[in-house]
């Protein structure tokens, strides 16, 4: 490998990127260098106006040069050379690249631009990680694969300003509901000789596992191991006794309060200047979906939402896509009836109707728990335990559904099949879908999933493309939320709805736009 250096030679640089290879790129604290493999170049970061001519001839060139973690890259080489982070959109992430094409191999390389920070590593050994890795997988993917691995690499560049301006934190609101749900813990720890703060620890965890068992509870996981996570709490079996199912609600209610006390605490330890810079990697979860940390913001609480606020002058207008699991389900399946249920303009109450015969308040609403409940994969026990019915009637309600829904039941049947000889296939925009991790049983949410953060991406980049991405402010779940001057609101309202609304099969996929103000909250 020859080593070169920008500043001595900047026409030699120039001229070796027109030869056309793959390019990969570190960057340090201190250093930014980029490599074909047997040539090097170097620039340190501490010349800003040589650096951004560096940059500016890569721009010019029209080269893709990758970097393992490209958005953290960009806004440490924007930062240093005093330029334009939406300039840089030649510098391509090879980490969203590889979740696109080996979802099942994701990996936390949350990588280049701060790896110096985590082990003694250079810039040219980060920029040579890149470019094998994107070496290997153009080797290998197909070519619709690689398409939707530069899609998303450009959906990906939408985020970086974002990331760059950081989010402005209600510091008021955050002390506020942090010393509201600490009295919860204080009083609930005098009351029960119980901390449920200590969870994560052995000992913490021993203590509330005996209290749930003092009334009979088991709290375990789908293989019967004990478990104190709420994603396990369809597993727990729950004696059917008024004293077990008021300990029960009463620990969830308590596990809540803790839940919500660590993420304000770990948003107030982020917190510089009144923002958290949380770091945004798209596709970052096996389904597809991005992910935002430290702190991650995609699993803040609802009623925890307003302590992000836009900044000074704007509002916050939200589109949250309407009833997608439902709408992609009947997509993907064919099922006639629930298409049919769909554009009733209801689809629960229908759905109710044909299987009670009637509708009314409360079988509507079992009956969208239920159809949300087998669309996410959960099974009898954790329907009852949602509802509080007999696992009896969970099993008939269940049943009801898949015969009501017969296209659908066999659809789930073939992902399942698909799941267990390891070929899931690929998303409608060409990702390739993870295999479920929990079992072939999650083979319908996980492909639901896919399809559905496909679907709302692409309605991002379209929006972004009309607003900008100093509009970008986050897309969690199945909505997007942008930051607009309070004039442009109304603008901002008939871009959403035109840029997320689509269709997916004959199904029509959208949802109505609404002006939050100045505090993020579920519209």
């Amino acid at each position: 490998m020859t080593a070169h250096r920008y500043v001595k030679d900047p026409a030699a640089f120039q001229a070796w990127l027109y030869t056309k290879r793959s390019l990969g790129a570190g960057v340090t604290k201190t250093r930014m260098t980029i490599t074909d493999g047997p040539d090097t170049w170097s620039i340190s970061l501490e010349n800003p106006g040589v650096l951004a001519k560096m940059l500016h001839d890569i721009g010019k060139s029209g080269r893709k040069v990758w970097a393992a973690s490209a958005s953290q890259a960009a806004i440490r080489l924007a930062k240093a050379a005093n330029v334009d982070v939406g300039e840089l959109t030649w510098l391509y992430c090879a980490s969203t690249a590889f979740a696109v094409a080996e979802p099942n191999r994701i990996r936390d390389d949350d990588g280049a631009a701060d790896s110096a920070e985590k082990r003694p590593i250079t810039s040219a050994q980060t920029a040579r990680a890149a470019l094998l890795r994107i070496q290997a997988l153009a080797s290998t993917a197909m070519p619709r694969v690689r398409r939707a691995m530069l899609e998303s690499c450009r959906q990906e560049m939408q985020w970086r300003k974002a990331q760059l301006r950081g989010w402005r934190v209600d510091t008021e609101f955050l002390e506020r509901e942090l010393d509201s749900r600490q009295e919860i813990l204080h009083r609930a720890k005098v009351e029960h000789r119980v901390d449920f703060l200590n969870a994560d620890s052995d000992d913490g965890a021993a203590r509330i596992h005996d209290w749930l068992r003092g009334v009979g509870i088991i709290a375990q996981n789908r293989f019967g191991a004990p478990s104190l996570s709420s994603d396990d709490y369809d597993h727990a079996l729950v004696p059917d006794s008024l004293e077990a199912r008021v300990r029960w609600r009463e620990f969830k209610r308590i596990r809540s309060a803790a839940s919500r006390v660590a993420k304000l605490r770990e948003i107030r330890r982020s917190i510089r200047d009144g923002r958290v810079f949380a770091r945004y990697a798209h596709h970052r979860a096996r389904t597809g979906r991005g992910a935002f940390s430290r702190p991650a913001l995609q699993n803040i609480a609802r009623d925890l939402r307003p302590v992000l606020v836009a900044d000074p002058g704007f509002v916050l207008v939200s589109l949250d896509l309407d009833q997608v699991e439902p709408r992609v389900a009947a997509a993907l399946s064919g099922d006639a009836t629930m298409q049919a249920d769909l554009a009733s303009g209801d689809i629960y109450a229908s759905l109710a109707e044909q299987i009670w015969g009637r509708v009314d308040a409360e079988l509507r609403n079992q009956a969208k728990v239920a159809l949300l409940a087998v669309l996410y994969g959960r099974g009898a026990r954790g329907l009852a335990n949602q509802l509080t019915i007999p696992v009896n009637d969970a099993e008939a309600l269940i049943a009801g559904i898949w015969g009501t829904y017969p296209q659908l039941a066999k659809y789930k049947k073939e992902l399942e099949r698909r799941d267990v000889a390891k070929k899931p296939g690929l998303t409608h925009d060409g990702r390739c879908v993870s295999l479920s991790p929990r079992g072939e049983y999650q083979a319908l949410n996980g492909r639901i999933q896919s399809e559905a953060c496909g679907v709302l991406y692409a309605g991002v980049k379209r929006a972004l493309g009309e607003l900008g991405g100093d509009a970008a402010f986050l897309a969690i779940h199945d909505e997007l939320v942008v930051q607009v001057r309070d004039a442009d609101s109304e603008h901002a309202k008939r871009v959403l709805k035109a840029a997320l609304t689509t269709t997916l099969n004959g199904v029509e996929i959208t949802g109505e736009p609404v002006t939050l103000g100045t505090a993020w909250r579920k519209a």
